[in-house]
């Protein structure tokens, strides 16, 4: 986790550097972006103040997380 001015974000990747997500927030969470890579960025999503896909993107994040825990637990 890291502040940026007035900003949180988050870097999630995965151990073999594939599916690097990352999130950032602004302080009054009216923008939020999230990218997904296999070894470069290759897509982004934006969300401004919209609340499904800001929605939207904390689902796909969290399945993505929850994927990678369970490949590590294997």
């Amino acid at each position: 986790m890291e502040i940026i001015k007035n900003e949180y974000q988050h870097v999630f990747q995965s151990s073999d550097g594939y599916g690097v997500f990352q999130i950032r927030i602004t302080n009054n969470l009216s923008q939020l972006q999230m990218h997904t890579s296999m070894n470069d960025w290759d897509h982004e999503v934006f969300a401004d103040t919209n609340i499904q896909e800001i929605t939207m993107l904390r689902d796909m994040l969290t399945m993505a997380i929850d994927a990678e825990l369970e490949r590590r637990a294997k």
